[in-house]
């Protein structure tokens, strides 16, 4: 029996939140989505980015093995390599999408710790010279760019998948 209850205390117990259901934002016709994710633990991170149309296909699956200090410098470095990696194969107008608040005040204030400025002010070339928007979303639509970015960092390698040469355990994890 409770011990609160034995000593005669009455015990507030709130009425638990219904759960929240979040779903997939398709893009606009002929768009892309682009969800980032970063890992980080011992001075080590994992990237990882996914490339989806409007159809919610994937186009690309993408992971960078990168040194870091923290893990926000994670997310930073993630989403720094992955709209460089979109931006110099013509993606544009991508609706970028990471589950980091604290990133996306960085980048859309412009206001950030010394030592990522740089950092901040490419990510924020990067989205003007593609056209593309920063958003954040719940960590639970951010699922398989985490899991990629474990990944990277788990096998310490760069890699791009499309579609046709995703490895099957890849495949499983996004369903193209």
């Amino acid at each position: 029996m409770n011990v609160a209850l034995l000593l005669g205390a009455h015990v507030y117990r709130p009425h638990p939140k219904p759960p929240t259901v979040v779903f997939w934002s398709r893009p606009d016709i002929g768009k892309y989505t682009l969800n980032i994710d970063g890992s980080f633990r011992n001075g080590e991170a994992g990237i990882g980015g996914i490339i989806r149309n409007e159809e919610g296909h994937m186009v690309y699956a993408l992971g960078f093995y990168k040194a870091a200090a923290s893990a926000l410098e994670a997310k930073i470095m993630a989403t720094f390599e992955v709209l460089r990696w979109c931006t110099t194969r013509s993606f544009s107008e991508l609706q970028v999408a990471t589950d980091s608040m604290m990133l996306v005040k960085m980048v859309q204030e412009q206001r950030t710790q010394w030592r990522w400025n740089n950092v901040i002010a490419s990510i924020n070339h990067l989205m003007q010279v593609s056209r593309s928007k920063l958003k954040h979303i719940w960590r639970e639509k951010n699922m398989v760019t985490d899991a990629l970015a474990k990944l990277s960092f788990k096998e310490r390698a760069n890699y791009s998948w499309r579609p046709d040469d995703t490895p099957d355990r890849i495949r499983a994890l996004v369903r193209t």
